[in-house]
């Protein structure tokens, strides 16, 4: 088993090694073998994520089981604070596959994140777009995403 820890209560997520085992380097990691002393020893590492919250984390871990977000998809009748919830867990998702370097989890939290507007055509908050402007670089997808969903929307009021 490997045990990531995550927030600031350090919640702990355990995965099997057959799963996880080459999906991404820390995840390597922490499968790998070493030489101590004369003998071949498996490592096992526990992995700690303090900024990342368990919530999103357990949604990730599902997904890595199940290959499936499992979230509520706000809809066109939805309350404010849904539609802000959903955009909040899938920039939260997205910035994961950042801390974690899956690119995988990133491309599905874009996708769903392209569908969460479509539906609810809601851009996110100022918060939310300031939480992806100061994590993340020039040129990257969830900010172009956003950038010409409020000019796109800009343009039509």
């Amino acid at each position: 088993m490997i045990v990531v820890c995550v927030g600031p209560t350090q919640r702990r997520f355990a995965f099997r090694q057959s799963k996880v085992c080459g999906r991404l380097e820390w995840f390597e990691a922490a499968c790998s073998e070493r030489w101590v002393g004369n003998k071949l020893e498996k490592t096992r590492l526990e992995l700690h994520l303090p900024s990342v919250k368990a919530e999103v984390f357990r949604v990730y871990r599902e997904w890595i089981y199940s290959g499936n977000i499992c979230f509520s998809r706000c809809t066109k009748a939805s309350e404010i604070k849904d539609k802000v919830a959903e955009h909040t867990l899938l920039i939260d998702l997205y910035l994961l596959g950042f801390a974690v370097a899956d690119l995988q989890l990133r491309n599905v939290a874009i996708r769903e994140m392209s569908k969460s507007l479509g539906i609810c055509y809601r851009m996110p908050d100022q918060h939310q777009i300031a939480v992806v402007w100061a994590a993340t670089g020039d040129g990257d997808c969830l900010r172009r995403l956003l950038l010409n969903f409020v000019i796109t929307k800009g343009d039509q009021e």
